[in-house]
């Protein structure tokens, strides 16, 4: 999978929490995500041919916005410079499926590869690609429920009419009144 031309590219470790409080109190998820390095070396790459982008330490990746990494590493790649792209998970680089797919897209054009999760992959090899949409669907999933956790800011009703006579939409109605206050 890997070939004389990715070796000479960039292998990338990009490495993201979501919140200053875990880089602060979560030191041992940088520190992990940072040995990644450790692995492009044993599957070929140079000290010289490996980068770590890390400016998005702090920043969630429910968004795109605000990302100086994420957009550093997306120009990377469409300059051909990235061989493969190193990150612990998924969710690293995003939790929203269609930032993840584009993302994904844009490295099988250029034959970047991904490893993630304990595995390289080809985001060009259709079994891959499954792999990596499902994983990232997850990632999503599991962003969504954290916002919905009693206590957050966010709307816990479903969507549609609050108020049908189901008790689904009463104990909506109750959050959505507590929200209020």
């Amino acid at each position: 999978m890997i070939t004389p031309q990715h070796l000479r590219q960039l292998a990338v470790v990009y490495i993201r929490q979501s919140t200053e409080e875990e880089v602060l109190e979560n030191t041992g998820s940088t520190d992990f995500q940072r040995t990644l390095a450790e692995i492009a070396r044993s599957f070929g790459w140079p000290e010289s041919q490996i980068q770590v982008i890390d400016e998005d330490l702090g920043k969630s990746g429910s968004s795109i916005e605000q990302r100086s990494g994420w957009r550093r590493l997306q120009n990377m790649i469409d300059a051909d410079q990235v061989g493969a792209i190193f990150v612990a998970n998924i969710s690293r680089l995003s939790r929203q499926v269609y930032d993840f797919e584009i993302f994904r897209l844009r490295a099988a054009l250029h034959h970047t590869l991904l490893y993630s999760d304990g595995r390289l992959g080809d985001p060009a090899n259709l079994n891959d690609a499954i792999v990596s949409q499902v994983t990232a669907m997850v990632a999503s999933f599991v962003a969504g429920g954290e916002k919905n956790t009693p206590g957050n800011d966010s709307p816990t009703c479903p969507a549609g009419d609050a108020s049908s006579s189901t008790a689904a939409s009463s104990d909506c109605r109750k959050n959505t009144d507590r929200e209020k206050r």
